[in-house]
């Protein structure tokens, strides 16, 4: 736990200057889930792809700032600890968590996060008024001009993600390496969670509470892949509108 991002900007210009690759994790939040087989399919499909950077030594360091890692209602968070069970025993690759204090979700006291499976992440913390909140740390201005970073977007993601693009679009502005690579999975959310959500309405005792829920019921009807993705799934990001993004879309 630290109360600015000194330490987390330090730990950073070692694999800069070590040209290591930097990926981060981001993607379905708990509202939408992802589909228990996309996410398996999406989970082998980034493992072979670290695997594969990192075949010839090079180190790599894989980030996320997300959910704990849920087997049974797989999220962005258990997909990275898939990746990070995978691969634990490859010493060039490091899961590495950088949550805010209402995010951090230790096993035990002041420990570090894990995934479902026990592989330790390397894990900083930060309070919750940190200006940028998460994406200050895993896509800072610093990483995003970095020629090794890129991200990952894995799980239909909600509206946050737009504001995460123009972000660190903006942040990558002159970069010397060209266009930052983002990878989009085209994955259709979990639907065993609507009857969850369809019983927080019925349980629902006021209306405002009643809203909220009805609010996440209509985005997920709305968007079953995700705000990145029309109805139909298809990318609902125009090339032109984060120049400094090369993104790309991988179906499962």
């Amino acid at each position: 736990m630290e109360q600015d991002a000194h330490q987390w900007h330090e730990r950073m210009e070692a694999p800069m200057a070590d040209g290591a690759r930097i990926i981060t994790f981001r993607g379905a939040g708990t509202v939408n889930g992802i589909d228990p087989t996309a996410a398996k399919v999406a989970t082998e499909a980034i493992t072979k792809y670290v695997s594969d950077i990192a075949e010839d030594g090079t180190s790599v360091a894989i980030m996320f700032d997300g959910d704990e890692d849920n087997r049974e209602k797989p999220d962005v968070g258990s997909v990275f600890g898939a990746v990070a069970d995978a691969l634990k025993d490859r010493p060039n690759v490091t899961p590495i968590a950088a949550q805010t204090k209402s995010w951090y979700y230790p096993k035990s006291e002041d420990a570090a996060l894990e995934s479902a499976n026990g592989t330790l992440y390397e894990t900083f913390v930060f309070p919750d008024d940190m200006p940028g909140s998460h994406a200050a740390l895993t896509q800072s201005e610093e990483l995003a001009r970095y020629s090794g970073y890129e991200q990952v977007f894995v799980g239909p993601a909600g509206p946050i993600a737009f504001n995460q693009f123009q972000d660190v679009n903006d942040k990558a502005t002159g970069r010397e390496a060209g266009a930052m690579r983002v990878t989009v999975f085209e994955t259709p959310l979990n639907h065993q969670l609507d009857q969850v959500f369809q019983s927080q309405l019925e349980d629902a005792s006021d209306d405002a509470t009643r809203a909220k829920v009805q609010a996440k019921l209509d985005q997920r009807s709305a968007q079953p892949y995700g705000a990145l993705f029309s109805p139909e799934g298809v990318l609902a990001v125009r090339p032109n509108q984060y120049p400094n993004l090369d993104i790309q879309v991988s179906r499962v």
